[in-house]
């Protein structure tokens, strides 16, 4: 198993230079190029736009810059941003943070829907807790995340006035939990209710599948109770389709979800990266698209590891 992961570390490495690579180059390639915000500029002359050139390397092959921008990056030295003025890195710390409590509290709440949801819709098929799960199920997949944030603003902050409009917290005011809260509620709910109609979906489709199964017919002829059967035995095996579709949106965590953050003003990473792609500022771009794309590739590795630990026969395989 050791020599598995060790072995998928080591093709992790050439895949991520290839991306970054062809992120850099498609930077590059883009009409007007890293110089579009300061041509836009009538203040800037020709004579700047030369200088300002040669003083960020672009009048190089574009081979020989991007070595130098992996070198830069290798040592922790991200480029500055072009819109702010400031270093890539600590411009990208500010809004991590806020990604990661909007995102982590919207994963951990669609996942405590998700599990008791999708449980009792195999276990309980075509009743009427089933139906209702599977409407549910449908509306969170088919609705779109910004209408349905929009509807949630119109209703609840609007009109009924329960929740802030957008942002994070009260401007000006002291750190409050209640405060971070109100503002909280809103795009999670939002973003939990897509996501959970999604992952109760595959559990229970998963969880239908592994009931039938002969070990389940099995374990309950040995005299387990339903409450054994389901949750030592079923879903075990039920979660594994699960884990892959949860490891796929994990990214998010740090990438942020760019609807959303749009809707409700969260200061966060994808509200980031999208005031970026407007301003083309390419150093920031640069450096969220590599972060994002080494979580995908992390996460798709740690994937195989928790199949491994959850799945015995993974780990006789690999062994």
């Amino acid at each position: 198993m050791g020599k598995y992961i060790i072995r998928r570390i080591l093709g992790t490495v050439p895949l991520l230079l290839l991306i970054t690579f062809v992120s850099f180059v498609i930077m590059q390639s883009v009409p007007g190029g890293p110089l579009s915000v300061y041509r836009n500029n009538p203040r800037v002359t020709a004579k700047d736009l030369e200088r300002i050139e040669k003083q960020l390397g672009l009048d190089k092959p574009l081979p020989v810059q991007y070595a130098i921008w992996l070198r830069n990056l290798l040592r922790g030295d991200w480029g500055e941003s072009f819109a702010a003025s400031r270093p890539v890195l600590p411009l990208v710390q500010e809004r991590l943070l806020n990604t990661f409590y909007l995102m982590g509290a919207s994963f951990l709440v669609a996942l405590l829907i998700a599990f008791p949801v999708g449980i009792l819709s195999a276990t309980r098929q075509y009743s009427f807790f089933d139906h209702l799960a599977t409407m549910f199920s449908f509306v969170g997949l088919s609705v779109p995340i910004f209408w349905l944030g929009l509807v949630a603003l119109i209703v609840f902050s609007l009109k009924l006035g329960w929740f802030p409009a957008g942002g994070m917290r009260t401007i000006g005011s002291t750190f409050s939990v209640t405060d971070r809260l109100r503002y909280l509620i809103l795009p999670m709910s939002v973003m939990a209710l897509h996501s959970a109609g999604q992952y109760s979906r595959y559990l229970r489709s998963s969880m239908l599948e592994a009931i039938h199964q002969d070990y389940v017919t099995t374990a309950r002829a040995k005299g387990l109770s339903d409450r054994q059967v389901i949750y030592s035995h079923a879903l075990r095996n039920a979660v594994i389709p699960l884990i892959t579709i949860v490891a796929l949106d994990l990214p998010q965590l740090f990438s942020g979800a760019l609807l959303a953050e749009t809707v409700f003003s969260w200061p966060g990473m994808g509200r980031l990266f999208w005031r970026s792609a407007m301003r083309f500022d390419y150093p920031v771009l640069m450096a969220l698209i590599t972060i994002t794309a080494f979580l995908v590739i992390f996460f798709n590795l740690l994937v195989d590891v928790v199949y491994a630990y959850v799945d015995p026969r993974i780990r006789f395989q690999n062994s």
